[in-house]
């Protein structure tokens, strides 16, 4: 996991990039991050948002499906991550969203 700063230092690196392209102004872009309702979760939060996902539907996915195929291990968190990034979506509202690549999942 990412400490607080690297976290920060990278929300600055992806902002800086963005702004090549795009107006990033603050009166221009609405910049949101997900600790702003992932902090307020609890346990029982979470367990209630996964409720909404079958284990079937996540090994659909291109990342899971070849690894299960294979017999290669698929950790729980894993499943987690596609899970919490949905919600974030749900979140946010947005017209146009853009994220990071996990390339460890």
């Amino acid at each position: 996991m990412l400490s607080a700063a690297q976290v920060e230092e990278n929300s600055r690196t992806y902002l800086r990039q963005a702004g090549k392209i795009l107006d990033t102004h603050p009166e221009k872009i609405e910049i949101r991050r997900n600790s702003e309702w992932l902090s307020k979760m609890n346990f029982g939060d979470a367990l209630r948002l996964a409720r909404q996902m079958t284990v079937a539907r996540m090994l659909e996915r291109d990342t899971f499906s070849e690894r299960y195929k294979t017999g290669e291990a698929i950790y729980i968190h894993e499943f987690l991550y596609p899970l919490m990034q949905g919600w974030d979506s749900v979140m946010v509202e947005a017209d146009v969203e853009r994220r990071g690549h996990r390339s460890d999942i």
